[in-house]
């Protein structure tokens, strides 16, 4: 999971933090919220025991310290000149968070909730040639499972997520580019959920959830004085300092710098990227690291309605991830909406259109047809994603 450092984040969510993160030390993964990469329950044992040598083979941190300030000496890291395609898991998945850390991209990250979503997702990554982070959420989960089934004891959103993960390890071969299984963020009440996706042996990793301060999954922070709605070093700091000595470079801080979900008119965002540039030179600073301008992998939740400016100053200051839904679920409808439009007169009856009283309609409201065009639609928008984020071509970088 991603950490959330939208305000103070007091030493009992620390601490809480480390009790429920050291439950799975062993298979944490660097930069995102949890990597469902190890979807596949047919692999299971093995991909669990490759995973834990990777854990104990990873790069090495040496720590050169003297009487007066210790000083960490971060190796060089390696960047791959090709990304494994397909889901790409551990040292693969690390490879390509380190690839756009150093060619300056970051990697669109879509909620999807069915799978046309899905489907769009991958082919918008094929069309780009990037890569993709394919996100779930327990809302999503359900979806996939079917509402109509109970969800006691979160079953049904654990198997629609498990489910949905497993289709996207066999179609992501086909598509010729890396893809990260991920989950999305969740709300404190629905740990079961989470916690499901571990005991299927889905998620790879395992992060405590931050109880942030920032307006997230029903946070209320209207009587919150503005400035303590967004991130300072020494908050970001707390977060470095709690889970390095658990996963060193294994995870990522999804830092308050203004950021929001939805959409909003504009002037009623204000974004300051500058926060996490100026956290990176604060840990820097503290931990007397050398050999490394961005220690700290960042997330920018919240990236629907942003501008291109704002989101590649964003990026400069070591975001490798941005979440987007409010814009593909537009999208989404978008298709549909104008599929309808161009095509009225031949959806409003099975037989009879503007073509004749008895010519069939079939192929317009077949279902296939109208979410084609709401694929269609969302491919164009991740376009324009992947060109905010400085990755189209970014796997020939």
């Amino acid at each position: 999971n991603e950490c959330f450092s939208p305000g103070t984040l007091t030493r009992a969510h620390l601490l809480e933090a480390k009790t429920r993160t050291k439950r799975f030390a062993h298979a944490l993964l660097s930069v995102t919220d949890i990597t469902m990469s190890s979807a596949s329950l047919l692999t299971q044992k093995a991909s669990s025991a490759t995973f834990g040598g990777l854990i104990k083979g990873q790069r090495k941190i040496s720590s050169l310290r003297s009487s007066s300030k210790k000083t960490i000496t971060k190796a060089a890291v390696s960047v791959p000149t090709t990304l494994k395609t397909g889901v790409v898991t551990g040292a693969d998945f690390i490879d390509v968070m380190n690839h756009a850390r150093h060619h300056g991209y970051a990697i669109p990250a879509v909620n999807c909730t069915m799978s046309s979503v899905t489907n769009a997702c991958l082919e918008a990554a094929k069309v780009a040639n990037a890569p993709m982070i394919i996100q779930f959420s327990h809302g999503g989960g359900l979806n996939f499972a079917g509402k109509g089934l109970s969800n006691e004891d979160q079953k049904a959103a654990v198997t629609g997520c498990v489910a949905e993960a497993l289709r996207v390890r066999e179609l992501a071969k086909l598509y010729g580019v890396p893809v990260i299984l991920h989950t999305d963020h969740c709300a404190k009440n629905l740990l079961g959920w989470f916690d499901g996706l571990l005991e299927a042996n889905l998620l790879e990793a395992n992060e405590k959830y931050f109880k942030e301060r920032g307006e997230e999954d029903g946070v209320d922070n209207s009587d919150v004085a503005p400035e303590d709605l967004y991130s300072k070093p020494e908050e970001i700091h707390d977060v470095y300092k709690a889970l390095q000595p658990i996963a060193p470079d294994f995870y990522s801080i999804a830092a308050a710098f203004g950021n929001v979900h939805g959409v909003y008119a504009p002037g009623n965002v204000k974004l300051t990227p500058t926060i996490l540039g100026n956290a990176q030179k604060y840990i820097i600073e503290k931990e007397g690291i050398t050999g490394q301008e961005k220690p700290v992998y960042f997330v920018f939740h919240g990236g629907s309605g942003s501008s291109r400016a704002e989101i590649r100053e964003a990026i400069s200051y070591g975001v490798i991830k941005m979440n987007i839904d409010t814009d593909t679920q537009w999208s989404m409808w978008e298709g549909v909406r104008d599929y309808e439009a161009k095509n009225n007169g031949y959806l409003q009856t099975q037989i009879g259109n503007p073509e004749g009283a008895d010519k069939p309609n079939k192929k317009f409201y077949d279902p296939r047809a109208w979410m084609r065009s709401a694929e269609l639609a969302t491919v164009k928008r991740l376009q324009g994603a992947y060109e905010d984020l400085n990755a189209i071509g970014a796997c020939a970088k």
